[in-house]
């Protein structure tokens, strides 16, 4: 074969190679992606849970990590709690009954109150606003669950 043929198919190759290799790389990694998790909250946490308002100016925040360590902020003090396995059941359970992130980001009443408790939940990089009144009934048991664990804090 002459010098110049054999350089010729060289270069064909190599520029071939300079394609294929990534393009392999790219199908052997996506083969070894592990199925999608409920993405952490926006602030690192599992779940973020805040609530406002009511007759007292409630301001509370729970953050809750996925192996079941949360915060909990209250007028002004941080508290460190762990909620037990079971109750971390039941709220994935009631998240997945009420298809959390299908549900629309904002729930509100037509007419505002001053005493109402609004609400924002973010779990799995969707959140959802609501407030008294306006609460979805597949989201009400998700609320109820988590204002439990707010009140484990004392």
């Amino acid at each position: 074969m002459p010098f110049k043929e054999w350089t010729n198919i060289r270069r064909r190759t190599t520029s071939a190679l300079k394609w294929l290799v990534p393009i392999g790389l790219l199908f052997l990694t996506v083969g070894c992606v592990a199925p999608l998790q409920p993405q952490a909250a926006s602030s690192g946490y599992w779940l973020e849970y805040h609530r406002t308002g009511g007759f007292a100016g409630v301001d509370e925040l729970l953050q809750i990590n996925e192996d079941g360590t949360a915060r909990v902020t209250r007028r002004g003090t941080t508290s460190e709690i762990r909620v037990d396995q079971a109750k971390m059941k039941e709220l994935q359970q009631a998240l997945d009954d009420a298809q959390f992130t299908t549900l629309n980001s904002r729930y509100m009443p037509a007419q505002a109150g001053a005493d109402l408790f609004e609400y924002s939940i973010t779990y799995a990089g969707h959140t959802v606003q609501t407030a008294d009144t306006a609460v979805p009934a597949v989201l009400q048991p998700v609320i109820q669950i988590l204002n439990t664990i707010v009140s484990q804090a004392g």
